[in-house]
Parts: C-alpha cells; structure tokens; sequence
C-alpha cells in the first residue's frame, strides 16, 4: 500500500483586465428573479459598468495581460496492489482531491481569448474587472472522488495437458477495470435579453455589464454538475499455445458492460444556460441541467460497446 498527499499551488497565472472600463456604476441594478412558474422567488442586486464611465470613449477595450491567477490543488492518493492466490493480480487507487482557482477554466481557457483570437466581446473568465477573488471556487477540473479498481486473473481448470485440456478447459484469463468517480463542475451562463438599466456597457454578456464571466453571480463558480462515471471494462482472453513459439489468443471484450452512460454536457448548446434575462427579470431555463451530450474517447460515445479480435504471438 502507498499512501501520497499532494499539494499544488499556483501563483502569477494569466489573466487580463480591461484598463478602459472605468469605475462601477453610483446605483445598484436590482434583478428579479422567478421560479419556473413565474412566481418572484428572490432579487439580486449590483452595481454595473456604463458606457459613459469608460476612461476613452473612443474605445471599447483596452485589454492589459496581467498574472492575477491563483489555484490551490489537495488531494489525498491511495494505491493497494497485491496477489490473491498465484492467479489473480489486482490493483486499487483511490484519490481525494480539490481543485480551486479564480476562474481560469480548463487551463487553456485564457491563453485563447487575447492576442490574435480575443474579441470586444469577451474578455475573461471574471465577474467584476480585476476583482478576481469574486470567481474563488471549484475549478472545472476538480473532481472529489476517483477509484479505479483492475485485475487480472488467469486460471486452469485441470492440471492436465492433453490437447482438450490445452486448447479448451485451460489457458484462460479474465481481466477488468472499474472505474467510479463523483461528479465534476462545470459552468453556468445567463442568457439576458434587454439591458436592465440604460447606458450598461455590455448588457447581453453578463448581469453586471462587464462581458466576462455570464454565470449567475449569485450562483458560485461552475455551478453546474457534469455526471460521475461509473463503469466496468472487461476482456475474456482464451490462449491457444500450439508451440513454444506461436500463441493464438481470442479475445472478447465489452466497454461500460452495465451500458451505464454518464452526460458530459447539460443545457442548452454548448452555453450551460440555467436562466434568461428579460428586461431584468430572470426566469429558469427550461431543461437545464438535463444531459444534452455523452461523449467519451476513443469513439465518440460512453454506451456499451464490444469488439472480438484474434492475436497472433510468435
């Protein structure tokens, strides 16, 4: 058994600020918010950026490359590998872990959005310019719980070696790996329609006017739930030995046997909208939440598949 505790900090990380914004509004913008019925439920209030705050009117953005990112990394490593019997090998990892940041995404998110690729329209993964402690929580990559759990087990019913033996009762070997792991983060976005107060600099990107991060600032970081998997692989191996110099082996295998399919995207698109914005009313999206893709590498799905194939070793 090993047992590893990990620590990983990040400091200095890319990140941009918009230096032409200007200051917040003097007023707040209150939000009303509905529950899918239409019944008021909450309000949400902030103050927002204008168009007559920015320090030149002549221009949109005037993006700054800084090093504002942090992240902060735990997790705790489990690993248990052992023989059962002469036959069977086994090997057991668990790991604990917590990922968080101020909102930089997957890693590769803000390196995209400036230089030849970044827009007037999007800037970066932030609530308010510059306040990057606003968008403290669990990164997208976080994920608590993950045990993986593979074996292999070759047997031989008889101990004789007679050709029947050789070819049909023995030689055999069975092999797996189970895979369980807890949900993972994911982002959330509004889509608004109509700017809730005049002169509000970019009403269509986010609540606050700034055009960074769309999430319903009431909600933290990467709200949103991608599902856990859960999913057994197996192969059943059946060894022919016609000499000491040439091995055939039939192979069976089947991937996520139980046929247990886990979502990897939720909402509408590719956008996670869990409300709309009208005229400063926000009203839950219908079918938010609900898995909308299943996707999974090599071959595009995480559905039961199976294959046969034939090796031939000499």
């Amino acid at each position: 058994m090993t047992v590893s505790y990990l620590y990983n900090r990040g400091k200095h990380l890319i990140s941009t600020r918009d230096l032409n914004i200007g200051p917040l509004s003097d007023f707040f913008v209150t939000y009303r918010i509905n529950d899918v019925a239409g019944n008021q439920v909450d309000t949400y209030s902030t103050r927002v950026y204008q168009t007559n705050r920015r320090v030149d009117t002549r221009y949109l953005r005037v993006i700054q490359i800084e090093h504002g990112g942090k992240s902060w990394y735990d997790g705790l490593a489990v690993q248990l590998r052992g023989k059962a019997g002469s036959q069977i090998m086994y090997n057991l990892a668990y790991t604990w872990s917590h990922a968080i940041d101020l909102g930089q995404g997957q890693g590769d998110d803000n390196p995209n959005r400036f230089g030849t690729s970044i827009s007037s329209s999007v800037l970066n993964n932030s609530i308010y310019n510059g306040d990057y402690r606003q968008d403290k929580g669990s990164g997208q990559l976080d994920q608590r719980h993950r045990l993986v759990f593979s074996w292999v087990a070759a047997h031989n019913f008889t101990a004789r070696t007679d050709a029947f033996s050789k070819y049909v009762l023995n030689n055999w070997q069975l092999s797996g790996v189970l895979t369980l792991s807890s949900e993972r983060p994911t982002f959330t976005n509004v889509f608004i329609v109509g700017s809730p107060a005049p002169g509000v600099t970019l009403p269509f990107f986010s609540l606050t006017g700034f055009g960074g991060d769309g999430r319903p600032p009431f909600w933290p970081v990467n709200a949103g739930r991608l599902d856990g998997i859960n999913k057994l692989d197996a192969r059943i191996t059946k060894a022919l030995p016609f000499s000491e110099r040439f091995k055939l082996t039939l192979n069976f295998e089947a991937f996520n046997v139980t046929n247990s399919p886990y979502n990897t995207n939720i909402g509408s698109g590719t956008t996670h909208q869990a409300f709309t914005s009208t005229n400063g009313v926000l009203a839950p999206t219908p079918g938010y939440g609900v898995g909308t893709a299943s996707a999974a590498y090599p071959d595009g799905t995480n559905v039961r598949r199976a294959q046969v194939s034939l090796r031939l070793v000499f």
